[in-house]
């Protein structure tokens, strides 16, 4: 849904970069396939840090670009750095947290604000990438639910204060 806000020359091609690098730093998963225990271990490492962000921007950036010309470097990047900041938040809210400073350290950093696996948040989010994709009257089905979907974050937030 962010790769919306970054103009690019195709919005179909845009969307796939966003879908891209909203599943990049989870492909830490396929540690799961050699050994569930280093899967529990690693996850949310490296992949899912600081350091990680921009080096994932700027290779499938550059990767664009070799495949859509220079056009397409800029769009890329931006709509990856955006798309990695709100994984990297997200997965911050959540009760398991992440190694937002890996490789200087192994340190969990968690808001606790969320389960691992919020229907309600997960609800939100679906609906509103449902109904972006539609045209005009979607549009605003999908902003509300996007606001709903940060004011829920929110109210996890105040609530876990308490």
């Amino acid at each position: 849904m962010l790769f919306r806000s970054v103009p690019a020359p195709s919005r179909a091609w845009a969307a796939a970069a966003g879908v891209l690098f909203a599943m990049l730093p989870d492909l830490d998963y396929v540690l799961a396939l050699h050994d569930r225990l280093a899967y529990l271990r690693h996850h949310r490492g490296f992949s899912h840090s600081l350091v990680a962000l921009p080096l994932f921007a700027l290779l499938v950036a550059l990767l664009a670009r070799v495949l859509g010309g220079p056009r397409w470097f800029r769009p890329v990047f931006l709509i990856g750095i955006l798309v990695l900041v709100s994984h990297l938040f997200l997965d911050l809210a959540t009760s398991y947290g992440t190694q937002l400073l890996n490789p200087l350290t192994r340190a969990k950093y968690t808001l606790d604000w969320l389960f691992i696996i919020d229907p309600y948040l997960t609800a939100l989010l679906l609906i509103a990438a449902a109904a972006l994709s539609w045209p005009t009257p979607g549009r605003l089905l999908g902003l509300t639910c996007l606001g709903l979907a940060g004011g829920y974050i929110l109210l996890c937030g105040l609530y876990h204060q308490q």
